[in-house]
């Protein structure tokens, strides 16, 4: 299995090929707290292995820049040197949460892979609050009128079932 910064040393980082998935879900998020918490198992060693969606956008076999553009593509530069993590770039570009799970389902629903990619109770967990929720649903509307016909459909429906799932109730 190939390791980032292989990659990265190949085809660098930039806002239109990023770090995305688990990996982009593990870089702290100070200001709203979402995302996972397992930071020490994807950033805790040097040699990080590129899983599916570790890395996306030109270069790679994932690309949602086609739907999404740069909309939530940051620079994760400092808050990885703030999380005392090695950096595998001089720039490490990366998808702030709302962008690494829209470009995970979209994904999953253009390569037909399960429609739900993660449990509703993980994205639940992962987004606590209904304003970081509407933050993903937003971005996968801006998404919707520029996939292809086949995807718009599961993709409604995961925007519903979504909506609908309230693990607080």
């Amino acid at each position: 299995m190939a390791h980032l910064q292989e990659i990265v040393k190949r085809n660098p980082l930039s806002k239109t090929h990023y770090i995305s998935g688990q990996q982009a879900l593990n870089i702290d998020d100070f200001e709203h707290h979402t995302g996972d918490w397992h930071t020490l198992a994807a950033w805790g060693g040097d040699e990080i292995e590129v899983k599916r969606f570790t890395l996306m956008g030109d270069g790679e076999e994932y690309n949602t820049n086609p739907y999404l553009g740069d909309s939530g593509i940051i620079d994760a530069t400092d808050t990885l040197r703030r999380m005392g993590k090695k950096l595998i770039a001089p720039t490490v570009w990366a998808a702030n949460h709302t962008r690494a799970i829209a470009d995970i389902v979209i994904c999953n629903i253009l390569f037909k892979r399960r429609v739900y990619p993660f449990t509703l109770y993980e994205f639940d967990a992962w987004f606590s609050t209904q304003s970081d929720k509407e933050k993903v649903y937003a971005l996968l509307q801006q998404a919707l009128p520029h996939l292809p016909q086949h995807a718009q459909l599961p993709l409604m429906a995961w925007l519903k079932t979504a909506k609908e799932t309230d693990f607080d109730a």
